[in-house]
């Protein structure tokens, strides 16, 4: 019997990618930060309600919602980045007629 973190080869477990892990950690403090800041600039202006009435608000409100989305999607496309591209299989491959 192998140990829980053997590989197929009975070797220790391919370390996981690094870089979906980084991603996820900046989403998430984007996620749960995000929405502290933008309150905290919409306090000083103003009005403190909705819409903002000063340039910065809407500088940080645009910033904070666009770095979400762009973590969001990196995240989501991480998966996508590491994979290396197949060799083609030569059974499938198309012959090429030689004429003679």
């Amino acid at each position: 019997m192998t140990a829980p973190g053997a590989g197929k080869t009975g070797g220790p477990a391919s370390k996981p990618p690094v870089l979906p892990l980084v991603l996820l950690g900046l989403m998430s403090v984007a996620c749960f930060a995000g929405p502290f800041l933008i309150v905290l600039v919409l306090r000083g202006g103003r009005s403190e309600g909705w819409p903002p009435d000063r340039p910065v608000e809407w500088v940080t409100f645009v910033v904070v919602t666009a770095s979400v989305v762009v973590l969001m999607g990196a995240c989501l496309t991480a998966g996508m980045w590491g994979q290396r591209k197949r060799p083609h299989d030569r059974s499938r491959a198309p012959r090429e007629v030689h004429d003679g």
